[in-house]
């Protein structure tokens, strides 16, 4: 990624981070005249032009992984508030994703290995299953397992 006018490459990553905040609080004013958001939205778009090739898979991967590099920034609790700024700045600019993996799963109600509560009631259910067949249950745990099938409407 890199800057595509030498004017903001002498910036700090908080200098930039504000200006691209002020620009958008620019955009989303919808009183400001016509003119100011144009050139708000000009600047933006002078101001960081991601290079994001598709010619060159070296390319993509190296991309993917700045990507993953600004998402690691958002979840890291030890990095300053700027860096996170930054690093949302730059997934926006990007169209990615700025949630974290952890909002991701709590957002589409999965676990760490992507799968839902219907999963794990699945190996739940599959677990009663199995201990009804295995000679060394105890009846008592036998019938509690044909209890947890019969509640979920599974035939034993």
């Amino acid at each position: 990624m890199t800057f595509s006018t030498p004017q903001y490459a002498s910036y700090t990553q908080e200098d930039l981070v504000r200006l691209i905040h002020h620009y958008r609080l620019i955009l989303q004013d919808p009183h400001r005249p016509a003119q100011d958001r144009l050139e708000a939205e000009r600047e933006l778009a002078a101001l960081y032009q991601p290079t994001y090739a598709t010619s060159s898979t070296g390319q993509i991967e190296h991309n993917n992984r700045v990507l993953g590099g600004y998402r690691a920034t958002l979840a890291n609790p030890n990095v300053s508030d700027a860096a996170k700024a930054h690093a949302r700045a730059m997934l926006e600019m990007a169209g990615a994703d700025v949630r974290t993996q952890k909002e991701r799963s709590l957002n589409e109600g999965t676990n760490k290995q992507g799968k839902g509560a219907d999963a794990h009631l699945a190996r739940q259910l599959g677990g009663y299953k199995s201990a009804l067949k295995n000679p060394n249950v105890s009846p008592e745990a036998k019938a509690h397992a044909r209890n947890m099938l019969a509640q979920h409407g599974i035939a034993c």
